[in-house]
């Protein structure tokens, strides 16, 4: 399969935003194929254009194969680079990343100030998992490694989760219960030569950015075949560290598991409802409360509130 288009890419099989490649920037334009390698396992890549006038690119490699008749594991690695010219030697599949700097420099007569910039690359690999346990109950989790390190002379900029779901049915009713935790380290994302896992301000990769946490669930009733209802509850915690804000050499290197002074908590309870009247027309309602620590990392500053939405999706 090969397709291309003006679109979003999502990797991994959380519920809140998945850790190394999710929905949570704009979409972009992006040529991606996928390919079955034999037995119960593909390989899929791709090659994105953030900014088409500054030359910046996202790509992709992700093997996906079955463990067993309930396990399902994937491998990926993405990387941020800069220059038109090095996109085709990115659609590669074959060629590990990590290798592409290295490439490019040989393979290039420029000067060394202006081939640093051209061939220098973020590369961030990742992993995740899903274990069906047994009917109707689901264990899943992700991985995701921006910059990896075995000594403490620099951060370690990583991001992970953890998920479970259920799900029973009672007569004509299905029930759903899905729980998930995940956690970014401060930094993920973000790399002092500027190749940054964004586009447009908002991360590619966990949808709340670097330096938090969120505990999350939801418990959903679907009464019949047109009508569902929840409700939702998150917890999260937002550390002062920002997107796009890197560690400089010389910087004291941050505690693993501490998120940056001051901290914004943000505590949400809402009830849904979903009509679909047919598989193509859904119309979406959301209402509940929120309370929020020390808005904008001011500590004493908080305030709550009351928050409803609607949204109508049509599907063609």
């Amino acid at each position: 399969m090969v397709r291309a288009g003006h679109t979003w890419l999502r990797w991994g099989p959380g519920a809140n935003g998945t850790m190394a490649l999710s929905d949570a920037a704009p979409a972009f334009d992006m040529l991606e194929a996928r390919a079955a390698l034999g037995g119960k396992a593909q390989l899929a890549w791709f090659v994105g254009s953030l900014d088409p006038a500054a030359e910046t690119y996202l790509a992709g490699h992700r093997l996906e194969f079955r463990a067993g008749p309930s396990v399902q594991l994937s491998f990926s690695e993405l990387a941020r680079f800069n220059g038109a010219g090095n996109a085709p030697l990115y659609l590669v599949p074959v060629i590990p990343f990590a290798l592409m700097e290295r490439r490019v420099r040989g393979a290039s007569n420029l000067p060394a100030d202006s081939l640093d910039q051209l061939a220098r690359n973020n590369v961030m690999y990742a992993s995740d998992f899903s274990w069906t346990w047994r009917p109707g109950i689901r264990l899943y989790g992700e991985l995701a490694v921006d910059d990896a390190t075995l000594h403490n002379t620099r951060p370690l900029a990583m991001a992970w989760q953890l998920g479970a779901q259920m799900r029973r049915l009672a007569g004509n009713r299905a029930w759903s219960l899905r729980g998930e935790y995940a956690r970014v380290y401060a930094y993920t994302y973000s790399l002092d030569n500027g190749m940054d896992f964004s586009h447009a301000g908002f991360p590619t990769g966990f949808a709340l950015g670097p330096d938090v946490d969120l505990w999350s669930g939801r418990l959903e009733l679907r009464s019949g075949p047109n009508w569902a209802w929840g409700v939702e509850g998150s917890d999260a915690r937002k550390g002062a560290n920002q997107l796009g804000q890197p560690w400089l050499p010389g910087q004291p290197v941050p505690t693993k598991m501490t998120l940056t002074f001051p901290v914004e908590q943000d505590i949400r309870v809402s009830l849904t409802a979903d009509w679909s009247p047919s598989p193509s027309v859904t119309l979406s309602g959301v209402a509940g409360t929120t309370q929020v620590k020390a808005h904008n990392h001011v500590p004493g500053d908080d305030v709550d509130g009351r928050f409803a939405s609607a949204r109508a999706t049509l599907r063609w």
